[in-house]
């Protein structure tokens, strides 16, 4: 099992909580990129369920997961391909696609 308690007095590590768009004026500072609160509803099946997830400058994300897990519909939301149900994305300090 890996040890994961010394990632919490990590600086690199991000607190969506302090830093994110809600609670701080400098948050495009750090991120190039926020989902926020994020949902997209296909039939009454919940594809995707993001509440905060921030990229930062200069800073490479992986996204991995099984099948159907919502990688694809997570970039198509960011692409502005789909329209998420509820949230928004902000691209460079400002919302790049609708609110809902």
């Amino acid at each position: 099992m890996t040890d994961i308690s010394v990632l919490q007095d990590d600086i690199h590590q991000y607190n969506y909580r302090i830093e994110g768009p809600r609670h701080s004026q400098l948050w495009s500072k750090r991120y190039i990129l926020f989902l926020q609160d994020i949902t997209c509803v296909f039939d009454g099946y919940k594809a995707l369920d993001i509440p905060d997830l921030g990229v930062g400058h200069n800073e490479l994300r992986v996204v991995v997961g099984p099948n159907g897990a919502g990688k694809t519909t997570m970039c198509d939301v960011i692409s502005g391909l789909t329209n998420p149900t509820t949230g928004s994305s902000l691209f460079c300090g400002a919302r790049h696609l609708r609110t809902f």
